[in-house]
Order: C-alpha cells, then structure tokens, then sequence
C-alpha cells in the first residue's frame, strides 16, 4: 500500500518548518473534520531522532534529512510506517517488521540515476536483512541492498520463522542476497513458514543460499512453505543457491506453490545441481512439488542446474503444472533434465496459442519431462515450441501429447520415442529428425510420380498442407521437348491441381496416408529427320509428327507447324525446309531446329544439325618464324574461309605445300632451308587448285665453318663450281702475262 503522495516528484521538499507546521496543521484538522486520525510525520538525521519516529502510535512518515547510521544489531519497525529516503542512505544491521504492521520504503527525489539507498545486513545467524514474518513491505521507490543471516532470507523470513508477509515491489532497485545456508533472497528463511512476494516493477536481482531460492523458499525440511510468487513487471534476475535451491520456487525439501509471470523481463537460473530454473528445488523424501506454474506474458529465460528442469521440476521432484499462455519464454534443462516440466511425474504441461517456447535440451535430457519414471502426463502445444538443433522431444510408451489446430512445433530438432502424438496442427522439424512412428491426423506421405523426366519419390508432411508443414516440392522434370505444366491428382490429369497450399485430405490413424500426385506434360512433336548432319549451303526438309503429352501419336503435323533455326535468319526458312549457311564453330556445336504448332506454340519440338563448313574459297598460309637460320625448320599453319564466311581450321591434310627453292626439304607442313635467302612457300587446295595462299621466309647465312671461308648461300651448287673454275682460269692467265712482262724486261 502506497501511503505517500509526492507533492513534486524527483525534487525535495525545502519549504520552511513554519509553513510545513501550518500544512501539518491543516492537513490534521481536515482528517479530525472527516473522523479518521491523522498520520504523524517526521524528519530525522540520527539513529536516535529515527528511533524515537519509530516509536509506537499512528502511522507515521518518515522522511529523512539527511543519511543515517543505526549501529544496533536489529532495527524494529513497531507500527505501519513510510520511510521517504529523500536521496538520503539509511544504513543499519537488520529490519524487523513486528506482526501485522506495513513498512514502505520509497524516495520522493528518486530519479533514473539517483536515488537513497537502504543497507540492511544482519549480522548474527538466523535474523533476516530485512524481516517479515506476519508483516508487510512495500518497495515503492529508491535502493535496497539486503543481506540475510545464515538460514534466513535477505528480505522475507527467518529461519524456522512463522511465514504469513508479503513483499511487494512497485519500483526502485533491489539486491537481495540469502543467508549462506538455507536463506532465500526474496522469501522464506530454513524450515520456516511462506512468505508471498510480488514484483510490479523496479530492476531487482535476487540471490539464495546453500539449498535456498533466490525467489521463493529457503531450505529445511519437507515441513517447509513457499508462498505464493506473482511477477508482473519490472526486470527481475533470480539465481538459485547450489544443491537444490530454484531460481523462482522452492528450496530443499519444499514443494512449490503457485508462480505466475505476466510480464516483464524475468531471468532465472537453478543452483548449479538439483534446482529448477522456475519451479522446484531438490526433493528429499517424495514430497517436493513443481506447483502450480503460469506464465501469461514477459520475456521469461530459465535454466536447470543438472539434474533439474528449466522451468518445472527439481531433481525427484513430483507433479505440478506448468500452464505457458503466453510471452516469449525460453528454457533449458539441466544435465538428464527435461527443459520444461518435472522429473520423475511430468504434470500437465500446454504452450498457449499466444505463446512461443523454446525447449533446449541438456546432455541426455528432453524438451518436455519427465527424464525418469513413466508418467509423461497431458502435454498440449496450441502455440509454438521451438526446440532448436540438438533439442529433442522423447515421448514415452504409453504416453501422448496433443498438438492442437493452430499449435507446431518448429526447430531443427528431434521428435522420437514410442509413444504418441496427435497432430491436429504442424510439425516442422527436419524429416529425417522425426522418428516416432506413431503420429496422428496431419500424418501424410506423398508420392510424387512425374511420369517422365524420372523416377517416382516422397515426401512426408506432418501438417495439413505443404506450407504449413515447411515441406518442399522436389524440382520439376525435365523431358524435352515437352514443358512441365505441374501436379495433379490424377495420372491422366483429370483430377485437382497439386500445389504446395492443397489440403491434405484424410486423417492419419496408424501411420502415415499414402498419396500419390502425377506430373503432367504439355503435348509436343517429334521432328524428322532426327539429329542429322549437313554441310554449309545444304537444305533440309523437315516433317513433323504430333504426340500428347502421355505420349499417345495424334498423326503427321508438319502444314501446321513453323519452322526456326538456333541461328536465327542466317538460316533462311521455306516453307518446311532450311537452307543452313552456319558452320558449327567448335567440334560437337551442332544448330538447334525447334518446330511448333502454328495455332499453339505451347506444342513444339526440337532436332539438332550439325553443319560442317563448306569448301574453302580462301586461304591464309602462316609459318611458324618468318625469319630462320640457314638450316632451321619452320612448320605452316592454314586457315580458310567458305562461301558463307565460316572459318575452316581442318585444312592441314587437304593443301600442297611448294617453295620455290628447289633445295627446300618439305615434309607435311615442315618446311627446313638448307640454303639462305628469302624463300616463297606456297599451299594450294588440292580440290581446286585455283585457290593458295603464300608466305615468304628470310633465311640468313649460316657462320662460316673455316676463317677465311665464304659462307655458301642459296645460289645454285653448279653454277658455284663453274664460277670457281672461271675464277681459277683467269687466275692463270694473270700469272703468265706477269712472267712475260719480267722476261722482257730483263737485261740480255
């Protein structure tokens, strides 16, 4: 209950005590005029000026003026009391709320950055940070900082304490931290009686004990009470205490009450063993409960310590219900733990159809418990369960859960086990992660048959249509010439037409529906001839002859046909016939006819020529150097084009080669020169010798083998003989005309 009505909210009060009084004054005379007594305020700076607030009489606000220290070891709140921090700390060892009063805590200057702060840290064993047993707090506003005495709570009982308060958090920032052993940080303290809680608002971060909730019960005995948990704002993380303290929900020992979330951001996570996110802690004896668990809202995370649930059960922990109407909510089970439910009883477990869960799934664990013992218990998915890769849903023998219309279950996930699933919605998960058998209604295996183009296969839908079940069609045939037109029911077509939307018809009782679609084909023709060769300038006739798209002849077609090439009008059409003038440019290219039905082109058909190039009509002769050493080998490469301009590359076997040096060795296309000068090679077609090509080749003096030696050249060996005898003859004659001028020249 919120006793305090800021006059201006995020500043303090700083009127003069003259004008306060009179208000005071006003406000006292207004109340005694209406018959109810007034409430008595204060401002205090001190232990000793808080103390004497304190004392027994009306309800009473209490406003402090500046920051106060109590150093007595327990601070007793004796009657219904507001306490307005101002921005001030209040600083003490614990706060006891004596049986039936109500304690408010809130800060009138509070803003998103600032606000008092109250501390709040028992000191002895079995005291509370703050208590109270058979009392009532309210955090309204401002900073709490709790911290509990072994086996007590940080804010809520102590131990073996009588139960029967409420907290309830409207806003602010709250850090509770349960005693070391058996201490929750928002709840009960060891063994002791419940203590409800509620969360509207604020950021508050809650911390158990050994064996203790963060939210919830502390631990004890099986005689042990957790009250009931409402979560209905604010941002909320609860962390459990080792060996078998929950999140949210009980400690050792106790069973859980009733948990319900509606909103806000709520994390929660199990002591590192036995303790469940959400739920129950760790069992002793057969008694511990998951309770009764609703979420309606939020963003709610919860996480298992090993051996317990996400959200659900405690290890041994027995039945309860789990009821997840709505919010986005994310669980994940501890080792061998299920991610939503109890252990060794499952309970009642439905996702909501407003609701989206996601089930994650510990080493050996399973999405929807229990991991140990039989009873699965009801388990209904309205909404969508998420169980992502590696997640697994195990259905029992002997156990069933429902999907109901509109519910799937969606993931990259498993779904097994021997028991049963009545599928009255979708499930999306990867087929082949899907193998209990037992799956009823949207249950459906198709058979695609597409009777040509390949070979029958199925696909398994667990959905009412194909979209729904995240299912997709295999690709489409192919058999050319014909056009795939799509699926039907029937093989001759005359049934429905097939598509991914179709309702699937049936419902599956024992294993999946068998079913079977067809796929239809438009008609086509068959051209002859068929695959044929021609050479450049040849004209082919073509006949056409129709068939259905079963492949049933409807007789010759070709007056009603339209003829075209691949090569376009380079390929000129008459009537039926072709006249190809485009050679294959590569060896195994071939054209491409098509015909189709002049008042359908939907009915065609296809044949390919391969057109080779005609005779050449032109030539290019290239030698491999157009410049050599005397004695060097060149090798020719030709080329030609025909009549149409395509080029012909096969001309090596069909030409001559000629030089015009006598001496020239030819062999093939190699030509080597034994002498040196310029050498004009020829080829010429050996079919028509009036078409050639020609090349000339530089061949330069090989160096002389012997100094002084004339290097021989590419002249004619005989004429170089007969030019050295003429030369040595006139050599001769040189010589004796030389003899005869000395002798006439001698004396006598």
């Amino acid at each position: 209950m919120r006793v305090l009505t800021r006059l201006r909210s995020g500043s303090r009060d700083r009127r003069p005590a003259a004008f306060a009084a009179a208000l005071a004054a006003a406000v006292a005379l207004l109340v005694l005029g209406t018959g109810v007594a007034p409430a008595s305020a204060a401002t205090v700076t001190d232990a000793a000026s808080l103390t004497a607030a304190l004392q027994p009489g009306t309800d009473a606000v209490i406003t402090l003026g500046g920051s106060v220290t109590v150093t007595d070891q327990e601070l007793t709140i004796p009657r219904t009391v507001t306490l307005d921090l101002a921005g001030f700390d209040l600083t003490t060892a614990a706060i006891t709320l004596a049986a039936g009063v109500t304690f408010t805590i809130t800060d009138s200057t509070a803003t998103s950055t600032t606000m008092g702060t109250v501390r709040a840290t028992s000191p002895v064993a079995f005291l509370a940070g703050i208590g109270v047993d058979g009392a009532n707090l309210v955090i309204d506003d401002g900073r709490v900082l709790a911290q509990g005495g072994n086996f007590s709570a940080a804010i809520g009982g102590r131990d073996g304490g009588a139960g029967g308060g409420t907290v309830v958090i409207d806003g602010g920032a709250v850090v509770a931290t349960g005693g070391g052993v058996g201490g929750s940080g928002i709840g009960s303290g060891w063994g002791a009686g419940a203590i409800d809680v509620t969360i509207r608002g604020g950021v508050v971060t809650a911390t158990g004990g050994y064996n203790a909730a963060g939210i919830g019960g502390g631990g004890g005995n099986p005689s042990a009470r957790v009250g009931v948990i409402s979560i209905e704002g604010g941002v909320v993380t609860a962390q459990g205490g080792d060996q078998g303290g929950a999140g949210i929900g009980s400690g050792v020992c106790a069973s859980a009450a009733g948990i319900t979330i509606t909103a806000g951001t709520v994390t929660a996570t199990g002591g590192a063993n036995y303790g469940a996110g959400i739920g129950a802690g760790l069992d002793c004896g057969g008694t511990g409960s998951m309770g009764t668990i609703v979420i309606d809202g939020g963003a709610v995370s919860a996480t298992g310590g090993n051996y317990a649930s996400g959200i659900g059960g405690g290890s041994q922990t027995t039945n309860g219900s789990l009821a997840i109407n709505g919010g986005v909510v994310t669980a994940k089970g501890g080792s061998s733990a299920p991610a939503l439910g109890g252990m060794s009883v499952g309970g009642a477990i439905s996702v909501g159809a407003s609701a989206t869960a996601t089930a994650i799934t510990g080493t050996g664990g399973t999405a929807i418990g229990p991991t140990f013992g039989s009873d699965f218990g009801p388990v209904t998915i309205a909404g969508r369960l998420i169980l992502p890769a590696g997640s697994e849903l195990r259905v029992p023998a002997s156990a069933f859960a429902t999907v109901a219309s509109g519910g799937r279950i969606t993931g990259d996930g498993a779904l097994s086990g021997s028991g049963r699933v009545d599928n009255h919605g979708a499930i999306t998960l990867p087929d082949p992660n899907v193998t209990l058998a037992d799956i009823t209604d949207h249950n459906y295996a198709v058979v695609f048959d597409p009777q040509a183009g390949g070979s029958p296969g199925g696909v398994r839908v667990l959905a009412s249509t194909f979209t729904q079940g995240g299912r997709a069609f295999p690709p489409d045939p192919v058999s050319a010439p014909r056009s795939f037109l799509g699926w039907n029911t029937a093989s001759d077509g005359s049934g429905a037409a097939f598509t991914a939307g179709t309702t699937l018809a049936g419902s599956a009782t024992a294993g999946p529906l068998l079913s079977s679609v067809y796929g239809q084909w438009s008609g086509y023709l068959v051209l002859t001839p068929a695959d044929t060769t021609a050479t450049a300038g040849d004209t082919i006739a073509f006949s056409a002859e129709e068939f259905t798209g079963a492949g049933d002849s409807l007789g010759d077609v070709t007056a009603q046909t339209t003829l075209v090439s691949s090569n376009g009008p380079a390929d000129p059409v008459t009537g039926h016939s072709i006249r190809f003038t485009v050679a294959a440019p590569s060896p195994g290219d071939v054209t491409t006819v098509s015909a189709h039905l002049t008042a359908d082109p939907t009915i065609m058909g296809t044949t390919t020529v391969a057109v080779a190039a005609a005779e050449a009509v032109s030539m290019t002769l290239t030698p491999s150097d157009s410049t050599v050493d005397q004695g060097d080998t060149v090798t020719l490469a030709v080329t030609g084009v025909d009549g149409f301009g395509n080029a012909i590359h096969d001309l090596d076997t069909k030409v001559d080669v000629t030089s015009d040096h006598a001496g020239d060795v030819i062999s093939g296309m190699t030509v080597r020169f034994p002498g040196a000068s310029t050498h004009l090679l020829t080829v010429t077609l050996r079919s028509n010798p009036a078409v050639f090509a020609s090349a000339a080749v530089v061949v330069r003096p090989a160096a002389a083998a012997v100094p002084g030696q004339v290097a021989l050249t590419g002249s004619d060996p005989t004429l170089t003989i007969a030019l050295g005898a003429s030369l040595l003859s006139l050599g001769v004659i040189a010589a004796g005309a030389a003899a005869l001028r000395r002798r006439r020249s001698s004396p006598r």
